[in-house]
């Protein structure tokens, strides 16, 4: 009996045991699970037709109208994007935190796409899940709200200016109670946000350039019938202005030299911990 007793003790124990260490292992796991890499792309191609998601869940990009370069000032490749045409395409990623690496080519000019992810885009800013851009030398963040609420879209904007050719790290986070948006590390505003908002689900993911999907549709029906409805009404209410021939508008200039994308919430420690660590890369430095 003081055998059999014995032996329930240790079988108690090691039971005890096995639930304990379970329960940090999934821990553990969850806690991977709420800072997991969607998106990585290094932006070290070399050439091709396609920027490489090294994540591990093949969101490979196509390339429309980007140069691989070597960066004279830090000796390392980066793509650059001309501001009229250049892009990438990837698929659905619903991201929680976004980090770019960005170097202007000019920081004077107006509205430019840097990464746009989203449901559609019918003209209303609410659709967008995020838009991350430039504007007149500063960064810029909108976020749009599927809530029942409609508070329509949370407008960010950095208070300190980038300057033409210095390499700047940006980072956006979408918490349940709060957006945030980081210039190198740093905290630049936040904006909190009431319980009933709801962050939209993404349709696509483009880099480089503001896409519209419905308008997309209406240039393929406007391509079979030179009299589309719609056609004739965009002529109309804008007088002297040809009828569209791309959905894609407000192309970014200048070189990314990173992108990555989380399914969770990165806090302050980890996003300046990503930037000090970014530093470190000569393309960045």
């Amino acid at each position: 009996m003081r055998t059999r007793n014995g032996g329930t003790a240790v079988s108690l124990m090691r039971m005890g045991m096995l639930f304990f260490c379970g329960g940090l292992f999934l821990a553990g796991m969850s806690s991977g699970r709420a800072n997991e890499l969607l998106l990585e792309y290094a932006m070290k191609e070399g050439g091709g037709k396609t920027v490489r998601d090294s994540s591990g869940y093949n969101n490979d990009g196509a390339i429309m109208g980007i140069k691989q370069v070597l960066d004279k000032e830090s000796g390392r490749e980066a793509l650059e994007f001309d501001g009229e045409r250049s892009m990438v395409k990837a698929g659905n990623v619903d991201g929680d935190t976004v980090e770019v690496w960005l170097k202007f080519a000019d920081v004077s000019q107006e509205i430019r796409v840097v990464v746009q992810s989203a449901a559609s885009w019918t003209g209303i800013w609410s659709n967008f899940r995020f838009v991350l851009g430039t504007r007149n030398g500063r960064v810029v963040a909108i976020v749009g709200n599927n809530g029942a609420n409609k508070e329509g879209f949370f407008y960010l904007q950095t208070k300190k200016e980038c300057n033409t050719g210095t390499w700047i790290c940006v980072t956006l986070t979408l918490a349940p109670k709060e957006i945030c948006l980081y210039l190198n590390g740093e905290l630049e505003q936040k904006q909190e946000i009431s319980p009933a908002f709801e962050l939209v689900k993404a349709g696509f993911f483009v880099v480089g350039a503001l896409y519209d999907n419905y308008l997309e549709e209406e240039i393929k029906k406007a391509e079979r019938d030179p009299n589309a409805p719609e056609k004739r009404k965009w002529l109309e209410t804008h007088p002297g202005k040809a009828f569209p021939k791309t959905a894609y508008d407000n192309f970014w200039q200048g070189r990314m030299g990173g992108l990555r994308v989380w399914q969770g919430v990165l806090n302050a420690g980890e996003v300046n911990a990503g930037f000090e660590k970014g530093m470190k890369q000569p393309q960045h430095k």
